[in-house]
């Protein structure tokens, strides 16, 4: 769920790349831009992010 593609990684998070999920979970908690969005349940199932081919659809 850490979008490393996002401001905050890059200014904040390089540093997580060899760290456990407990740090990168304490990391997504302070900084929720560094989440990869949307975040949608559907029917029980948790879609996460989109295809830029499929957004418009």
């Amino acid at each position: 769920m850490l979008n490393k593609r996002s401001k905050t990684y890059k200014e904040l998070g390089k540093e997580l790349e060899d760290s456990n999920e407990l740090a990168v979970a304490n990391f997504l908690a302070v900084n929720p831009k560094a989440i990869i969005r949307p975040l949608v349940v559907r029917n029980n199932e948790l879609v996460i992010g989109f295809k830029a081919e499929e957004k418009y659809s």
